[in-house]
């Protein structure tokens, strides 16, 4: 079972709280070019960054 890690999130893929309109995506662990650019990507789009 995955869950959201988001704030205040409760979505996951199965149980009580199984939400079918989300999907959940991994890393790409075992490709790392593409794994830095998600980080980076992730970094650009975070509220907490200044």
């Amino acid at each position: 079972m995955v869950y959201c890690s988001a704030l205040n999130c409760q979505n996951a893929t199965s149980g009580v709280y199984k939400n079918s309109t989300v999907t959940f995506y991994g890393f790409p662990l075992h490709n790392k070019p593409l794994l830095k650019e998600k980080i980076c990507l992730l970094e650009m789009r975070s509220p907490f960054m200044l």
